[in-house]
Order: C-alpha cells, then sequence, then structure tokens
C-alpha cells in the first residue's frame, strides 16, 4: 500500500510541475497579420487565433521555441504553410481550424512528436498517403467541415490514430470509402447523420443503414480513386470472405 501510495505522490508532483513550469503566451484576437518576433522563447503554449495571419514561414518558429508543445492558430486567414516549418519545437497538438489551408501542411519537423491536428473548416480537397503516414503518433485528426469527397485508408496505415472526425464533407460512398466500414474496435469515427453526397439517392440514408457490400458495389464518381481502384477494393474483399 505504501509503494502505491508512493508512486501516486510521484505522478502529482510531476504533473504539477508540469503545470507549474508551462508558459502560456496568449496573443489572440490583436488583429496580427504575422507571427510576432518579439515572442518569450520559454513559451510552451502559444495561442494566436481570431487574428488575420495569413501564411506559416519557417522563420515564425524554427528553432526559436524549443518547449513549445501547445500551438493554437484557429480562426485566421491562413493559405499556406511552408515547408520545414516547426523545427526545433516539441509541438503536440497543432489547431489550425477555421483556415483556408486546401491541403494537409508539411509536418516533418513534428512527425515523432505531434498526437493532435485540428484542421476543421478549412478547403482541403483531397488527402494522399504521403501527407500523413510519416505522423506516427498522432492520435486525433480533425478534418471537419472541408471538401473530402474520399480518402485512403488512414485507419490501417496509422495505427496510432484513434479518433478521425469527418463530419460535413460531401463524401462519395462508394467502394473507395468502404474502409470507413472497416473500422478497427476502438476507434472512434465521427461522421455526419446522413454521410453519403453521392450517390444522391443516399443522401437522406443515415450511416447505420449503409451497408459494406452496398458500399462495395458502388462505383466512384470522383477523379480519385479511379475504377479500376475500385474492382481491386472488391476483389480484396472477396479474398477476404
Amino acid at each position: 500500500m505504501e509503494i502505491r501510495r508512493l508512486l501516486w505522490l510521484l505522478v502529482c508532483l510531476a504533473n504539477f510541475e508540469e503545470r507549474l513550469c508551462a508558459k502560456y503566451v496568449d496573443l489572440s484576437n490583436r488583429g496580427l497579420t504575422s507571427v510576432p518576433e518579439d515572442i518569450a522563447p520559454d513559451v510552451t503554449h502559444l495561442y494566436l487565433n481570431n487574428n488575420d495571419i495569413t501564411r506559416i514561414r519557417q522563420t515564425d518558429f524554427n528553432d526559436k521555441y524549443p518547449d513549445l508543445a501547445d500551438l493554437r492558430l484557429y480562426v485566421n486567414d491562413i493559405t499556406s504553410i511552408e515547408r520545414g516549418c516547426f523545427k526545433g519545437t516539441i509541438i503536440k497538438w497543432l489547431n489550425l481550424n477555421s483556415n483556408k489551408l486546401t491541403s494537409i501542411p508539411d509536418l516533418h519537423e513534428v512527425s515523432n512528436i505531434l498526437t493532435g491536428l485540428n484542421l476543421i473548416s478549412n478547403e482541403i480537397t483531397t488527402i494522399t498517403f504521403d501527407e500523413l503516414s510519416y505522423l506516427t503518433k498522432l492520435t486525433f485528426l480533425y478534418l471537419n467541415d472541408n471538401r473530402l469527397t474520399a480518402l485512403p485508408n488512414i485507419a490501417q496505415f496509422m495505427p496510432s490514430l484513434n479518433e478521425l472526425w469527418l463530419k460535413e464533407n460531401p463524401l462519395e460512398c462508394c467502394c473507395s470509402n468502404v474502409w470507413l466500414k472497416q473500422i478497427r474496435t476502438g476507434f472512434y469515427l465521427q461522421l455526419s447523420d446522413f454521410p453519403c453526397k453521392h450517390p444522391s439517392g443516399w443522401n437522406s440514408t443515415t450511416w447505420d443503414d449503409i451497408t459494406e457490400d452496398m458500399i462495395l458495389r458502388q462505383p466512384c464518381q470522383a477523379s480519385f480513386p479511379t475504377p479500376r481502384l475500385c474492382d481491386r477494393v472488391i476483389r480484396e474483399n472477396q479474398h477476404s470472405l
């Protein structure tokens, strides 16, 4: 019993020290058009939300904030993030909600650290395997309210991912998206009540009423993936029976 109490005390002290040493910098709602240069170098949590920032450059963050773990850039006008950004940080949570990004930004500099990525309410139309597969620690991925019709099998090639939000996307419920019906136990998938934009006859059909077989037999109309991939998906599922 004494050992358990000691371990509990050590955990409490570690958590307290983490909170005590945290350095919060709140620069939200300042009308900023770029990331300021005079941010405290020991910042751990940086809030730059609700500004007018349009782009993120390497010089904004690289090798400046070694303790930065939480970066919030939501509700800005960000259209681009330079490749190679965030070098020398330890960002675990990146919130880019409500910006104007059209693709997944390059996050290689935090690929083995980042656990949460919020891209809700952007303008992302497609996602490729290469844009996400290197994020080996990513646990939460929020993509609600984008323009996605199809996605690669994220749950398969990102084993660390436990939560995926896809509400309010114009999804094509066709064979290439059948993996959404094959989610592993313990994986949380958030979809709209009526997620299927195509085929139009399924617009008022709930996800629960759409079966895996229905999706497998539905050809895809979007440019990605191709009908040839659909044929392959069907064959693979037949072989697994």
